[in-house]
């Protein structure tokens, strides 16, 4: 890590930053959404999704998710692994899992509905005013209802919905966190945020994924999705 941050840390830009914007979570486990100024790694700015996990006090396991369009593919395929190199799972074992028992009955309920594209099933585990966020997208649903139809309309185009879909790992406490998950599409993984409510019920879920592997015509279908009821 440090002859990581070695290499980039002496070509920042003056006054770049990086800062979390919201920490969902406890002290074992947490998401946390923050922003990479233009400069610290590559020439856009960053939203970042964080999930850490933690041990008498200390970092053990950090992996980032965030859309490889806002890097800009050509950035992207200039430094990523090929894919037959990539690591098959995020060392995920070596942490165990230490989420909130309330909050893993809500992901895995949620992943069964979502895995079965049962949209009524995964709104119904939502509060009324619950708001859905695709950050790829820029899609933002808000209410029960509209989350079902915006669910069933956009269909297996979002690539956390639908067969082939699991969950990896989840992280934070009974006031939310959230859960990485792969898949068996063209956008192999991914995480989703979620906030609930002191009733278990979810009142935030934001989804960040790799935006650079969907197509064009991929992501009008997900934006349009949210316009039909």
């Amino acid at each position: 890590m440090h002859d990581v941050f070695a290499q980039y840390m002496p070509t920042w830009p003056a006054g770049a930053k990086s800062y979390p914007t919201r920490i969902i979570g406890n002290a074992a486990s947490a998401v946390v959404f923050f922003t990479n100024t233009p400069g610290l790694f590559g020439p856009s700015e960053l939203r970042t999704i964080g999930v850490v996990n933690f041990r008498h006090g200390k970092i053990v396991r950090w992996v980032d998710y965030w859309d490889g369009r806002h890097y800009g593919i050509a950035n992207l395929d200039a430094v990523k692994l090929p894919d037959d190199q990539f690591p098959p799972d995020f060392k995920e074992s070596t942490v165990g899992e230490t989420a909130a028992p309330r909050l893993k009955r809500v992901v895995d309920d949620l992943a069964t509905a979502l895995r079965a594209g049962d949209a009524a099933h995964a709104a119904a585990l939502f509060a009324p005013d619950a708001s859905l966020t695709d950050l790829v997208s820029h899609v933002q649903v808000v209410g029960r209802r509209s989350i079902a139809s915006f669910l069933g309309n956009a269909g297996s185009q979002l690539p956390f919905v639908g067969p082939g879909t699991a969950v990896r790992h989840v992280v934070g406490g009974t006031a939310g966190g959230g859960y990485e998950w792969t898949a068996t599409g063209q956008v192999p993984r991914g995480m989703s945020a979620i906030e609930l409510d002191p009733w278990g019920k979810i009142t935030n879920l934001t989804s960040v994924w790799d935006g650079a592997r969907a197509s064009d015509d991929q992501l009008l279908h997900i934006a349009a999705a949210a316009l039909e009821h």
